[in-house]
């Protein structure tokens, strides 16, 4: 029997159902803003990678050139899939990207792409926290257009940051590039597009409020930091953003904005756990058994939780800081000090082995003292800060020892003010500074008699005597450093200015000299010259160039008609053996007299001898209008002084002129100090003029008295051989909080992999 089928209908495609108007403008909106920011955060993209390979950075010129080629298809995609995620959200025609690309669940093979995801998964979280309040207003809107329908969340919102960082990585994952420039594009992306996602969830509130979209309910707004097109390559520039949690931070730092600080504890505190940081430091041992750390409402020791919650005590973030304020008075004691004793040194101070013994003698040994998480992490930061200042060569170890006695008051500052990370201006941070700015001007040579040691042996005193919790404090103290340090800084201003002044005229002159004698050289060699000729120009017409070279310039006008006239006065004192040389010499001689008397008198040579150098010159040009043979004049060489070898220090040539350290050298402004290093102790100096970009640089010390001198390659060499070395003079707070930073930004790499 033959088996038949039978034919099934052909039905054509419907057309895309309409999305309801307001839920079309929205999504026009939301796509024309961030389709512009995407456009300039492209072009600087562009811009970056047009630096990196004019620096020759391998793969950079072939990213930029990939990224050219596929540029209008990844603008093009990512508009599409803002589109299609608005459709797919509210009438599920498709799938959202995370459905295609799930930045939760995503793994990458690749060791070096790890970060990838983390900095996706921090840029998300950030984002959204950051617009949380604007975000949930889009998705009620979008829920009531729904008739509650539909929910609205992480995973389907067509703005929520998951979706829009995902659409730019679906985009950015089809260009053929490494991942070093991957990486830049996502930093630039954060900086440049995610950045203003508030003010486009903004926008779009307000486009759905103008269409009658539930307009009583009022959020406060997200304003824009700028506008589409609006400096966005300068906005690039200033500050690469981080590809982590951790950098995201230093981003903060650089731009002076003031960090949510629910995000920012949040930040540490995962990382710290995550990592189990304290148990991973080489110096510190486990934590005493009596102090734990709440995590979920349960209390932790050592990474255990604690079986018995009875005898869990919490301590809150009050009693954390009175009992700070006991070990303050407690560790610190003047009097210890001032008569002989030996306290126990800064560095070695262990907060937690101290809050225990208290906390311990208050309740018993048996009881567990829980500290919040929050807290808990302040006090491992700024454990490390300090673990950092302890081990920074910008001070000497007097200062260090100084600074260090400030751990309690700053631990007792950031538990107490949550911005205490976040926000650069802070007035602990500024005071701390600047007691650091002014201890990197002090040497051990200079004895702990000095003025500015005691000026910061009392300062840290009166923070450790008199500080409670009110920052002015720091403030008032802050200001008495800078008058001291301003009025020394000025006076070796002035002493600088000075000092450049004469080295840079005695290098002018130098070099003056040298051009005027090139010039001599080039124009007399070794001829012959009668007695009169050889003083003229030596004694006197060596004079007018110099000064002339000095004051105008060995290119101007009057410099070369004074060689012009410099070359007819030494033809015009050679034998003339013929009739019309004779004749010339009659025409050119008495001119020659009037320039040459102009010339004198024009620097205020000596009339009498002017007079009589010239009245000698016109009695030889007489004699050489003479036809005779036998009536030639005397003649005799000229001697110019040769110029004096440069000095060359010994193995001065070992480094290339294009060596990094001496390119750094080179550049140096005055004011940077160095450490003069003599086995354990060290000079402490500062440069007081770089002459001609490293040819001579000239340090002072401290009293402003000039103690040594070096060429930019003898400096470079002893950089190089670690018998010098620069002192660092950024803000100590920012370059401790930085190398905190890079320091558990390692941590958390290794344990992630």
């Amino acid at each position: 029997m033959e088996k038949i089928s039978p034919l099934k209908p052909v039905t054509a495609s419907r057309p895309p159902r309409p999305l309801p108007r307001p839920v079309e403008k929205a999504s026009l909106r939301a796509t024309e803003l961030l389709c512009g920011y995407l456009s300039d955060m492209l072009d600087s993209a562009d811009d970056k990678l047009f630096d990196l390979s004019e620096g020759q950075q391998t793969g950079a010129l072939d990213a930029m050139r990939e990224l050219r080629l596929k540029r209008a298809g990844v603008e093009s995609g990512f508009r599409q899939t803002l589109e299609n995620q608005f459709r797919t959200a509210f009438l599920g025609d498709g799938d959202s990207v995370l459905g295609k690309l799930d930045l939760d669940s995503l793994s990458l093979v690749q060791d070096d792409e790890m970060e990838v995801d983390l900095a996706m998964n921090t840029m998300t979280r950030r984002i959204r926290m950051a617009s949380e309040t604007q975000l949930r207003a889009f998705n009620h809107r979008l829920e009531y257009l729904s008739e509650g329908k539909k929910e609205f969340g992480e995973r389907n919102s067509p703005l929520d940051p998951a979706q829009v960082v995902g659409a730019f990585r679906g985009e950015a994952e089809k260009l053929d590039v490494d991942i070093r420039t991957r990486l830049i594009m996502y930093k630039l992306f954060e900086r440049l597009v995610m950045s203003e996602l508030g003010f486009v969830i903004t926008e779009v509130n307000q486009t759905l409020i103008d269409s009658g979209v539930l307009p009583d309910m009022t959020a406060p707004p997200i304003r824009a930091s700028r506008q589409p097109g609006q400096a966005a390559r300068k906005s690039a520039d200033a500050a690469q953003p981080a590809a982590n949690p951790v950098e995201s931070l230093l981003a903060a730092q650089g731009s002076g904005v003031v960090a949510d600080p629910s995000a920012l504890y949040a930040m540490f505190g995962e990382l710290l756990e995550a990592v189990k940081l304290l148990s991973m430091r080489p110096d510190a041992g486990p934590a005493p058994s009596n102090m734990a750390v709440m995590q979920g409402g349960v209390a932790y020791v050592n990474g255990a939780p604690v079986t018995d919650a009875s005898q869990v005590r919490q301590v809150s973030s009050n009693d954390l800081v009175g009992m700070l304020n006991r070990l303050q008075r407690v560790e610190t004691s003047l009097e210890e000090l001032e008569h002989g004793h030996d306290p126990v040194r800064a560095e070695d101070m262990d907060v937690r082995v101290e809050l225990s013994g208290l906390l311990g003698a208050e309740s018993g040994e048996e009881a567990v003292h829980a500290l919040d998480q929050a807290d808990d992490a302040v006090i491992n930061l700024v454990s490390m800060l300090f673990d950092f200042i302890f081990d920074d060569q910008a001070l000497a170890t007097e200062i260090k020892a100084l600074i260090g006695r400030l751990q309690i008051p700053f631990l007792k500052t950031a538990i107490a003010d949550k911005t205490f990370f976040s926000n650069e201006q802070h007035q602990a941070r500024l005071f701390l500074n600047t007691l650091a700015r002014a201890g990197s001007q002090w040497s051990s040579s200079q004895g702990v008699s000095d003025p500015l040691y005691r000026l910061i042996r009392e300062t840290v005193f009166k923070v450790l005597n008199d500080f409670d919790l009110d920052a002015s404090l720091f403030e008032r103290l802050r200001g008495d450093i800078e008058d001291v340090v301003d009025r020394q800084e000025s006076q070796r201003q002035r002493i600088e200015e000075r000092l450049q002044e004469v080295e840079q005229g005695k290098v002018l002159a130098e070099q003056t000299r040298r051009i005027v004698t090139v010039a001599l050289q080039e124009r007399i060699g070794q001829r012959a010259l009668p007695a009169v000729a050889v003083a003229l120009i030596r004694d006197a017409w060596q004079q007018v160039l110099y000064l002339t070279c000095l004051r105008e310039g060995s290119g101007s006008d009057q410099w070369n008609r004074y060689l012009k006239v410099l070359e007819i006065l030494v033809w015009s004192v050679l034998p003339k053996k013929d009739e019309a040389a004779r004749s010339k010499l009659a025409d050119l001689g008495p001119k020659l007299l009037v320039s040459l008397r102009k010339g004198l008198e024009a620097i205020g040579f000596d009339a009498s001898e002017r007079q009589r150098l010239l009245e000698e010159l016109a009695q030889l040009h007489e004699e050489l209008l003479r036809p005779l043979a036998d009536n030639e004049p005397a003649r005799e060489v000229v001697v110019l002084a040769a110029e004096p070898e440069a000095k060359t220090e010994a193995n001065e040539q070992e480094l290339p002129i294009d060596h990094p350290t001496l390119k750094m050298v080179n550049a140096l402004k005055a004011g940077v100090w160095i450490d003069i290093v003599d086995g354990d102790s060290s000079k402490r100096l500062r440069l007081a003029a770089n002459v001609r970009h490293g040819s001579k640089l000239v340090f002072i010390n401290a009293r402003g008295i000039r103690e040594a001198e070096y060429s930019g390659m003898a400096l470079a060499l002893a950089i190089e051989a670690g018998a010098i070395r620069l002192v660092d003079g950024s803000p100590l707070f920012d370059r401790a909080l930085e190398s905190v930073i890079g320091n558990l930004r390692k941590v958390r790499t290794q344990a992630t992999r």
